[in-house]
């Protein structure tokens, strides 16, 4: 793979080359193309050479290690708390030189306040937060190294926003010069941070893959120019957003004053130190320790804390940090599985009390054990391993809910604590028929850590481990759990064998004992018709989803009946948008605001808005809403590209062949988004043949 680090020995591993590939020499990948690391003073054409190849991605280290090397001891950022390990508490450096006075937009209008006077600012209702959230954000904006933690759900990507909304509108007033960096370890919490701040800053900049496609007009690649005009630019936007390793790579680039680490307990301390430059005066760390870990290639390393991040370390040397202690994603019943077992102090808003009712779960929580063996590599007993019984369950689980119209695609995950598991799940969802598969496969899908940051209204969660041994690996390890539980908002379905669960680890049978408090620990798992709700079913096995209830006919792809409006189930509740409920909407009732309805209104452009009417109150305001209509449209190169109708065409590089002619008759073999040779490359070959 092009990135990969390798290593040749002609000896027997008593000298050793290191290089990394560059590319393949030819397209059946026979040959590869290398670069050494350093220098040969050897023939290496003389001799035989045996190839490694490391396990480890080593593109993913390497411009953090050429970071740290560049970094020199009079450039290091903030010694005097990550080095001298120091209490003191200091405002950033462009508040010492300019100006506290800041605005902000809040709730009832515009306030005007004195970061320095905690007096002078506005109540939390005013911000939209709560007491412990506008605690934080008060920390945050007048400490040059400022630390907020919270359990999940308690809004800490919510303060995030907030704190980088008020910097941007005060950038000007505050003599800051450069963006602010916001940078995660994954694609997945970068994005959704992102996403989010689209609604109050449109100059923002995402460098990296992004499976967002909100992110994709506001994509670093699609800047046209050389390099440093495309660098200038990005220095004009508000929000600069990358991984760790990109933001190691372009640390001098960027060379940001302000940076936000998000998940920043799961960032290794080389990659936070990688992406600060000697330009940084003010960096934020937001995370929890109790969640997912830095993860290490080598386990060895964990002997040497290499697992221990930045944040984790300076909690341990007793820096002051802001802690977020009300959740307001999990159900009560959620609650309880981790708190008080993993969070001593965590409380539930008032708002997670009075949820909608649901349409065919009797639960909120439930767990359906069962001993059906997992599966493994036998040749590598540690790879990743699967259990098909869950695999099955889960998915005729997520058929029965579309079939009968219980939810979309959208309202529903599935998570798995094993990559293999995923890989199975996606395999079973293809092998249906034709139209059920393309509806479970829009389902989101994917590993435990892979979610880190994510919720969603449903989660199915299969843990895969069922054996004799009582061997769970990682599962018995407080952060992992802790992640798996927490991330429904509505209903959580477990699938486990929780005799292994809980045969020798402590935490399981903590949890195990309180899922028998619920009533939610069962061999099966009790659901209700939709359409005819006082039958109830126990399912145990993936095939009994289709023989539920005889009023349906045995028949799970018969349409969900529309109720009556005597039914005690038909919700006619107004929502805030104007529209109203129509029975199947009930798991977005009014205080969610969660319409799913269509829009239909018409945007500038003249295309009916595709959003549904969630995406925008019914008031006529859609200035910010990018027309997702794909439209051909012609470039002031002549070239015809098919886009959104929201996206400005001369923002998008064209990756068509240049049609210019060259003076010497040929034709530009470039891009045309490139700048064209000044020597033809044909010419050049040609004259290199007639010399030889």
């Amino acid at each position: 793979m092009q990135g990969s680090l390798v290593c040749f020995t002609c000896n027997n591993f008593d000298t050793l080359l290191f290089a990394t590939i560059s590319g393949s020499g030819n397209k059946n990948c026979q040959q590869v193309l290398v670069k050494f690391c350093e220098r040969c003073e050897e023939n290496i054409f003389a001799n035989e050479y045996v190839c490694i190849e490391a396990k480890a991605f080593f593109e993913h280290y390497n411009h953090v290690l050429k970071a740290l090397q560049d970094i020199k001891t009079n450039d290091f950022p903030f010694p005097q708390y990550f080095i001298q390990v120091s209490e003191e508490h200091c405002l950033p450096l462009y508040l010492r030189c300019q100006t506290s006075m800041v605005s902000v937009k809040g709730i009832t209008g515009d306030c005007h306040f004195d970061l320095l006077k905690l007096s002078s600012w506005p109540s939390a209702a005013q911000l939209g937060l709560d007491d412990h959230q506008l605690v934080a954000l008060q920390a945050a904006l007048t400490s040059e190294l400022a630390l907020i933690r919270g359990a999940p759900g308690t809004g800490k990507t919510l303060v995030g926003l907030k704190i980088a909304k008020i910097l941007t509108e005060n950038k000007e007033a505050q003599n800051r010069k450069t963006p602010i960096l916001v940078v995660s370890n994954t694609n997945f919490a970068l994005d959704q941070f992102l996403v989010q701040a689209l609604k109050f800053t449109q100059k923002l900049v995402r460098i990296g893959h992004s499976k967002q496609l909100k992110l994709d007009a506001f994509n670093f690649n699609r800047y046209k120019g050389s390099m440093p005009q495309r660098l200038n630019r990005l220095s004009r936007q508000d929000i600069i957003g990358t991984t760790t390793t990109i933001a190691a790579k372009m640390r001098s680039d960027l060379a940001c004053e302000v940076v936000i680490v998000e998940d920043a307990a799961a960032v290794t301390e080389a990659h936070v130190i990688a992406c600060l430059s000697n330009k940084c005066q003010h960096l934020i760390l937001i995370g929890d320790e109790n969640q997912l870990r830095p993860t290490l290639e080598n386990n060895e390393l964990e002997a040497l804390k290499l697992d221990t991040s930045l944040f984790e370390r300076m909690l341990l040397n007793n820096r002051k940090c802001s802690m977020l202690n009300v959740q307001y994603r999990m159900t009560t019943e959620m609650t309880k599985l981790i708190s008080p077992l993993i969070y001593k102090d965590l409380t539930s808003s008032e708002r997670v009390l009075s949820l909608p009712k649901l349409h065919c779960f009797t639960k909120r929580v439930s767990f359906v054990s069962h001993n059906f063996t997992e599966l493994r590599e036998f040749r590598n007993p540690s790879l990743s391993r699967k259990n098909p019984y869950e695999a099955e369950f889960v998915v005729s689980l997520s058929k029965y809910l579309l079939l009968h119209k219980v939810l979309s695609s959208a309202d529903l995950t599935i998570l798995s604590t094993y990559s293999d598991q995923v890989s199975l799940i996606k395999k079973l969802m293809k092998q249906e028929d034709s139209a059920i598969s393309r509806r479970l496969l829009e389902i989101k899908v994917v590993t435990v850590d892979d979610y880190q940051g994510g919720e969603c209204n449903v989660v199915l969660l299969s843990l895969v481990r069922s054996n004799h041994q009582g061997d769970i690996g990682f599962l018995a390890k407080s952060n992992r759990i802790s992640v798996a539980l927490s991330k429904a908002m509505h209903v959580l379905v477990i699938v486990g064998s929780m005799d292994t669960l809980s045969k020798k680890c402590g935490s399981w049978n903590t949890i195990k004992e309180c899922l028998k408090q619920q009533g939610a620990l069962d061999r099966c798992l009790t659901l209700r018709c939709p359409v005819h709700p006082e039958n109830q079913f126990a399912v145990k096995q993936s095939s009994e989803f289709g023989q539920m209830c005889p009023k349906c006919n045995n028949n799970p792809t018969e349409p969900r009946q529309e109720e009556t409006e005597e039914s005690p189930e038909h919700c006619s509740e107004v929502l805030q948008c104007g529209h109203r409920c129509n029975g199947r909407d009930q798991m977005h009732a009014s205080h969610l605001s969660r319409c799913r309805r269509p829009c239909g209104k018409r945007l500038n452009c003249g295309h009916v808005c595709l959003k549904k009417c969630h995406y925008h109150r019914l008031d006529g305001s859609h200035q910010d809403v990018t027309c997702e209509q794909i439209v051909t449209k012609v470039r002031s190169c002549g070239h015809r590209v098919g886009m959104l109708c929201g996206e400005d065409v001369e923002t998008i590089r064209c990756n068509k062949q240049c049609t210019k002619q060259m003076e010497c008759g040929h034709r530009c073999r470039k891009k045309c988004y490139k700048t064209c040779n000044v020597i033809c490359h044909q010419c050049e070959v040609v004259a290199c043949c007639v010399i030889v």
